[in-house]
């Protein structure tokens, strides 16, 4: 067998093995949307001021609510036929309800979003789906307030930080 031949039949075998690893073995899915222009962001940076609640106020009972602080966040020059918005920061457990942050923080607590029919609006969901105005303009209205997780609520500061993300429809 001359030295040619030994050369190819390596070769094809190696051809052959790259096509039969090359099976397929799963989907990617790649998915978005191309819009005019984003949403602009009226104001960037919130804070809402909760006040402060005494200890008593939570009467050592899970499931007290302090009252709902309103705020709301403005979209502007939507060109987006639907926006909505998602929340994300540090969750208490699994339960859609954001933690306290901090050392010293108090304890039994947590902040709970919701929107203004009083419905909760969890973490890591997208809010209900609004339409821009004529002005491309849209604004959503929510509620924050404190809300005791357990009977055993401890006296401490009570901060926490969420972002939120524009989604477009």
């Amino acid at each position: 067998m001359s030295s040619f031949y030994r050369l190819c039949i390596p070769i094809t075998l190696l051809l052959i093995l790259s096509f039969i690893s090359s099976a397929k073995d799963g989907n990617l899915l790649l998915k978005g949307t191309i819009v005019k222009k984003g949403c602009t962001i009226e104001t960037r940076d919130i804070t809402v001021s909760l006040g402060e609640i005494p200890v008593k106020h939570f009467k050592n009972t899970a499931g007290i609510k302090s009252p709902m602080i309103p705020f709301s966040i403005k979209l502007t020059n939507c060109s987006s036929p639907s926006v909505s918005l998602m929340f994300a920061g540090g969750e208490f457990g699994n339960t859609g309800l954001i933690a306290l942050t901090g050392d010293d923080s108090a304890q039994g607590v947590v902040i709970e979003l919701s929107n203004n029919n009083g419905a909760l609006i969890a973490l890591n969901k997208e809010t209900e789906s609004l339409t821009p105005n004529k002005d491309e303009d849209v604004e959503f209205n929510f509620n924050a307030n404190y809300l005791s997780v357990s009977p055993n609520v401890k006296a401490g500061k009570a901060n926490a930080e969420a972002i939120f993300s524009v989604k477009y429809n």
